[in-house]
């Protein structure tokens, strides 16, 4: 991992503990990461494109301690709305893949 995947995953590790487990966000965010089952992926481009992100997905699906999935985009500036509709595309991808009802991830873009 390089140095910008890890100051990524440092500043998210914080926000996770001090705004997530803090304000309750998230019910399984605490236990799944003392747990280590929370696993961060940094998507490395800046273009919204479906090909990286199920790259990494599927890393994480053959990961049998991953509970929690998270894919960190970290130099996309796209607008909300594109980032939604990516997120979108990404999850039609991915289930794509599977027969119906076996996708092992649900997927949301928010935190």
């Amino acid at each position: 991992m390089d140095p910008f995947e890890q100051q990524v995953i440092r500043i998210y590790r914080r926000y996770e503990v001090e705004i997530v487990q803090a304000l309750k966000l998230c019910p399984w965010a605490g236990s799944a990461r003392l747990e280590g089952r929370v696993m961060e992926r940094v998507v490395s481009s800046a273009r919204l494109e479906v090909t990286e992100p199920l790259d990494h997905l599927a890393a994480l699906a053959a990961d049998d301690h991953a509970e929690i999935g998270l894919l960190m985009f970290p130099r996309v500036t796209a607008s909300r709305l594109d980032f939604e509709r990516f997120v979108a595309s990404v999850v039609r991808a991915d289930a794509a893949r599977y027969e119906v009802g076996l996708a092992p991830f649900a997927m949301a873009a928010f935190h």
